[in-house]
């Protein structure tokens, strides 16, 4: 399904103020109709069911290599609590090695910003550099997605949650410059298993 969605979505060279519109249209939520905003108590119910099974999959850039879930590959919710150590153990570490300085405030942030980074995943496809989507689609996707959960959540959670992921893809801040950069080592030892 997220081919004949690409195919589809080359067909359309969109520009990138386009994107919000599309990702709001009917002709996207054909392809993602977990995107929909939930409308009962049971489609509530549903959207919770599948994100948690969701994050549970083994993620894209792992099941491209070849590598399957009974090979020990790591799913969504895995790379998040991963991240979140690693997060901890760079803060944890001897002050004159650290590239970043954080005060209490940033740490705390900085936690939240490993767990729910890659949340939106639970509804969207974990996409990989290979999928080609340009970076303000994702976004738009990912956002979307996170709008939907949040209808799902107590209000000052999702608050919290939209927040951290906006400031983990502006990457504007140090937490957020940090926290990209563990993410990318994450893969590192990840790979080294394989």
């Amino acid at each position: 399904m997220l081919r004949i969605f690409l195919n589809e979505f080359n067909s359309l060279n969109l520009n990138d103020d386009e994107y919000e519109s599309y990702v709001d249209s009917e002709d996207f939520l054909i392809f993602f109709p977990q995107l929909r905003f939930p409308n009962s108590i049971d489609e509530k119910s549903k959207i919770v069911l599948y994100s948690e099974s969701q994050l549970e999959r083994i993620r894209e850039g792992w099941k491209i290599r070849g590598i399957t879930h009974k090979d020990n590959g790591e799913t969504i919710f895995e790379h998040q609590v991963r991240l979140a150590q690693d997060f901890r153990f760079y803060c944890a570490s001897l002050s004159d090695l650290k590239k970043y300085e954080l005060n209490d405030i940033e740490y705390y942030r900085g936690c939240l910003l490993t767990k729910f980074h890659d949340i939106s995943e639970g509804l969207v496809p974990d996409f990989t550099p290979g999928d080609n989507i340009p970076k303000m689609l994702k976004h738009f996707i990912e956002l979307r997605a996170i709008k939907v959960l949040n209808t799902v959540i107590p209000k000052t959670l999702a608050h919290i949650i939209e927040n951290a992921l906006l400031e983990f893809d502006e990457k504007q801040t140090q937490v957020s410059l940090l926290i990209t950069e563990l993410d990318k080592y994450c893969v590192v030892p990840e790979a080294l298993n394989h």
